[in-house]
């Protein structure tokens, strides 16, 4: 490939990465979030990290506008992979410099106006409004990591808001310290650093007592807030009532100290000249006064709207609106500082012509242009643009165009160029808010979707990039401002704003953020890792021992106080460097190193119709255990425990069925958990192998069904006790109304409606699926059905449901199934059984999440999310992509449910599931094979024995003794059994030898 040639391809890829982006905001879609990494191996190639990378969408980008790790990862040389990453990161630093003047000249400006014209008190918009703005590009880049993302990145927002606080309360400080040592307000410090103290033990409850966020644990931090600025506002009500109480019986009064959050030391007449003197921000401030400050000056108040309303007065005045260059300080200015100031002017010009502004005078042809850019804007940065309404095909943008030019000709008709309306101000700066707010929001998102790609091709952990890259950035305006402060005299006001700016940025940005994310039905995992504890132990020494050091010398600071806290935040970037390099290697050999149990011996009976066999269950039980002993070679006294899985029968059936081969006083445990039984059994006897409490485990499934819908078995109870799916039955009765069909095809049955409905999937794929599966048990002698059908009479089989036809359906069947689970141990002492072993790589059993029925949705209320956050653990704790997988058994009880799992396990982005089917990526020829045994719909579905002969089959194809049906050359096999209810087991499979199943010449479908 020629130079020329790789510049052109990665042009494409950058295009094809801002395409990717053009798709409904995260909480329009049903593709549901996990807090897993993207990780990419270095055993892969491009084409292999590329393809995991495209179907990992959700954790692999950040939710920006640019999808910079497929566009990095996806470039097929390493020339233009090092180019575009040069690019990124340039983008980045104009991305904080676009940050910093949307959030200072826009946001905090609009503020400030809107604090004027709605007479809010100075106290209460210290601690709400000025917190806001100077806060945003903090709280903005926290929402943006939990809200954009259709994965939030908790860790992310973790170490953005706990590494910025650590940078200002032990950075910040002391320098302003060592500039003026002062003795502080004991009030104001007392109340700052006591509600951070307490936003730090809410911080602990839920670090060390949730797993998953729960809406009331977000919503706490707000309280806290609330509870806070009720505080700072009467605090300082009640101060001035104490002042005006003295000034009645004195003749002088002395000028008070301020106690609101950002401390009115001096006493100005209005909220202006008061943010003038206080302003601080989180991010990059300008560095001279040419850009905005130059523009809009307090001057800028008085003067009058253009007086020459002749074309070329009113561009002349247009034109002057944009330039905000000042030519001595851009000639006098370094040369690193002009390219500094020609970006700022960039997005100066950028942001003049899409935020209103209220404090320069009134500009009737940008106001014009505000009415129609602005709203086109707000789409964009909420990714509202291509959302159609009222269901006719109607695009947002569209119908935002036409209000806009019935605003345009009313404005224009009405209103004058030499004239300022009487309400222009106070509706400009509310208007300029809401915009300036999508800017900060729009940039942050892209930060964090830039410093996410940094992260996986680093291999950095999201804490670490937060503390640092977004920690830093956003806290050297906090350095710069709260420094010149000091220098002017301002000591106790920089102290104040840089103990109280923190606090108000975590209960904010943390409370507001992740409140959004769990309102949107997302769930955020909040997984305890030793970055995190380390994190949060050292701002807790950071805030605790400041508090408790500031209280025992008076409040009175000094050098030693400072170089104390510097040394703190020395000791806490050598932790972290450890945590990311030593202590992280070892997390991952100790994980690495977790005993490892094999399945030495497999067997099973014929799937049949109910009762058609002729056999009670001990029989079937007998039959697949002793299948299962021959294949490994031993006796049943070499048995040391058992597991048995069912779900109809009474109790002891476990025991019944196994006393047909013996009597050996073993514990045998029996175990129901509806049609994830037969694994569920699987898992446990791994856990037993994994203890060191048996080398050698039977885990056994059976079924003796009755024909017809299980119903009668598992729905309502006769005297009214609540059932297993009553919740579900809900869900669908909610949707599509309950109707007579049997409860578990109206469930999947009413998912798969779901599926077309939001994504345009066809009837026909799901009836290709039943064909599949058919197809593949031809050649499955076990299998209960074994004949050809066509696509024809698949879609023409009886309706059982709505759109879900008999040969989509799993039938009622009776059979068994055994594996031997043996130690490691076990294995080194029969050598002769290595070639046959199967790994059992690991396994992961889960249940229902949160949003299973709280978003009234079909797809989830089948199992989704739980499917989707155990594949993705499985994934990564076994360090393999669904990529790597070659064979999948999956619980396909109906058509429908195979489709949707496609999606779950991260075959395919969520809605794509079809396109699987569409490119025959599920049968033999295909990226995966997917039920070579046939599947439930065509193999059979005897409940308690589904998952144990999934195990069966996989075992079979590692080794090559699959026959007709063997996939050449498997490494990997997954398998997925899932129960309503609910339960979900999933486990993966590799031969001991770590070898490929060996080639077949077996015939293909």
């Amino acid at each position: 490939m020629s130079v020329d040639d790789a510049f052109k391809n990665a042009y494409a890829k950058l295009i094809q990465g801002l395409q990717n982006q053009t798709r409904l905001p995260s909480y329009m879609q049903s593709d549901d979030d996990f807090d897993d990494d993207c990780t990419l191996r270095a055993s892969w190639g491009r084409t292999q990290a590329c393809d995991y990378v495209l179907n990992s969408y959700s954790n692999c980008e950040g939710g920006g506008y640019i999808a910079w790790t497929s566009v990095i990862v996806c470039q097929e040389t390493d020339l233009t992979e090092v180019l575009f990453l040069v690019i990124s990161i340039i983008w980045l630093l104009l991305l904080f410099i676009l940050l910093a003047v949307s959030a200072d000249e826009f946001l905090s400006t609009n503020i400030t106006t809107i604090a004027e014209k709605f007479k809010i008190s100075q106290s209460v918009a210290g601690v709400t409004l000025v917190a806001f703005g100077n806060g945003a590009p903090d709280i903005f880049s926290a929402i943006a990591s939990a809200v954009s993302d259709e994965s939030p990145k908790a860790g992310l927002a973790f170490g953005q808001l706990l590494g910025g606080g650590m940078f200002i309360t032990t950075v910040v400080v002391p320098i302003v310290i060592l500039i003026t040592p002062i003795q502080l307000d004991a009030i104001s410090t007392i109340r700052n650093l006591g509600f951070y103290v307490v936003a730090l033990l809410w911080l602990g409850v839920i670090i060390f007592f949730s797993n998953t966020l729960f809406i009331w644990e977000p919503v706490g931090f707000l309280i806290i807030y609330v509870i806070y600025a009720l505080t700072v506002v009467s605090g300082r009500m009640l101060l001035r009532l104490q002042k005006w109480r003295e000034a009645k019986n004195a003749v002088f009064v002395r000028p008070a100290t301020g106690h609101a959050h950002h401390h009115h030391h001096i006493q100005p007449n209005t909220i202006s000249s008061t943010l003038s003197q206080l302003e601080r921000s989180n991010s990059i401030k300008p560095v001279t006064n040419g850009t905005a400050n130059h523009m809009y000056s307090e001057s800028d108040d008085e003067e009058l709207p253009c007086q020459d309303v002749s074309f070329s007065g009113i561009l002349a005045d247009f034109i002057a609106r944009l330039n905000c260059f000042d030519e001595k300080d851009f000639f006098e200015a370094s040369w690193y500082m002009k390219i500094f100031q020609i970006c700022q002017f960039s997005w100066m010009v950028l942001l003049t012509l899409s935020t209103p502004l209220a404090q320069p005078p009134w500009c009737k042809a940008l106001t014009l242009i505000h009415l129609v850019v602005s709203p086109q804007f707000l789409l964009f940065a909420f990714q509202l643009t291509t959302m159609n309404i009222f269901g006719v095909g109607l695009q947002l943008w569209a119908l935002c165009l036409c209000v806009s030019a019935i605003l345009f000709v009313l404005v224009l008709a009405t209103t004058s160029v030499d004239k300022e309306p009487t309400y222009y101000k106070m509706i400009s700066c509310c208007c300029g808010f809401v915009v300036s707010v999508g800017w900060v929001y729009a940039v942050a998102a892209e930060v964090v979707g830039t410093v996410q790609m940094l992260g996986i091709i680093s291999k950095l952990s999201p804490e670490i990039l937060g503390v640092t890259v977004l920690g830093w950035t956003n806290s050297i305006g906090d350095l710069v401002a709260d420094t010149s402060l000091a220098k002017q005299g301002y000591s106790q006001m920089a102290l104040a704003a840089a103990f109280g700016g923190p606090l108000f940025n975590l209960l904010v940005g943390f409370g507001l953020s992740f409140t959004i994310a769990v309102l949107q039905g997302k769930t955020v995992d909040i997984d305890v890792d030793i970055e995190k504890l380390f994190m949060y132990g050292f701002m807790c020494v950071s805030v605790f021992g400041s508090l408790t050091i500031l209280v025992l010398s008076r409040f009175r600071t000094n050098k030693y106080y400072a170089m104390l806290l510097l040394c703190v935040y020395f000791l806490f970037m050598v932790a972290l460097i450890l945590c990311e390099t030593v202590f992280s290697d070892n997390a991952q050999s100790i994980t690495m190193s977790q005993p490892k149990v094999y399945v030495i011996g497999v067997g099973m009976t014929p799937f049949t119709r109910p009762g058609s066999s002729g056999k009670d269950y001990p029989e079937l039980v007998k039959d697949a255990v002793l299948d299962a002993l021959n294949d490994a070679g031993l006796q049943y006294k070499d048995v040391q425990q058992a597991t048995v899985g069912y779900l109809f029968g009474g109790t002891c059936c476990g025991q019944r069925a196994l006393y047909e081969i013996g009597f050996t006083g073993i514990p045998i445990m029996n175990v129901n958990n509806a049609c994830a039984s037969g694994s569920t059994s699987l898992f446990m006897a791994r856990q037993i192998v994994q203890s060191g409490n048996a080398d050698v485990v039977l885990a056994a499934g059976f079924e003796k069904m009755a024909p017809g819908s299980m119903d009668k078995l598992m729905g309502p109870l006769p005297d009214g006790r609540a059932y297993a799916i009553d919740n579900h039955m809900k869900v669908v009765d909610n949707n599509y109304k309950l109707t007579n069909s049997p409860s578990a095809c109206q469930m999947f049955g009413a998912a798969g409606l779901e599926h077309m409905k939001k994504y345009g999937t066809k009837r026909e794929h799901f009836a290709k699926i039943g064909y599949k599966n058919h197809l593949h048990s031809i050649n499955n002698p076990k299998s209960q059905f074994q004949q050809k059908y066509t696509l024809e009479q698949v879609l023409k089989s009886r309706e059982i449901y709505k759109n879900l036809g008999l040969l989509e359906c799993s039938p009622t069947s009776d059979g068994a199934a055994a594996a031997i689970l043996v130690s490691e141990n076990f294995l080194r002492k029969n050598p002769h059984l290595y070639p046959q072993a199967v790994e059992i790589v690991n396994q992961e059993l889960a249940t229902d999440q949160q949003s299973v029925f709280a978003e009234n949705s079909c797809i989830k209320m089948i199992g989704f999310d739980m499917v989707q956050a155990a594949a993705r653990r499985l994934l990564q704790r076994s360090g393999v992509s669904i990529n790597d997988v070659q064979v999948v058994e999956l619980h396909d009880c109906f058509a429908p449910n195979e489709l949707i799992t496609y999606e779950a396990l991260g075959m395919c982005s969520v809605g794509k599931g079809s396109e699987i089917v569409d490119k025959g990526d599920n049968t033999y020829g295909g990226k995966w094979v997917v039920n070579p045994s046939g599947g439930l719909i065509s193999k059979g579905h005897p409940i308690g024995a589904t998952g144990v002969a999934q195990c069966v089959e996989l075992c079979n194809q590692l080794r090559g003794r699959s026959g007709k049906r063997q996939v050449d050359n498997v490494r990997l096999a997954l398998q997925h059994n899932i129960g309503i209810g609910g339960a979900i087991a999933l486990s993966l499979y590799r031969r001991a030898d770590g070898k490929p199943s060996p080639a077949s010449e077996a015939s293909r479908l």
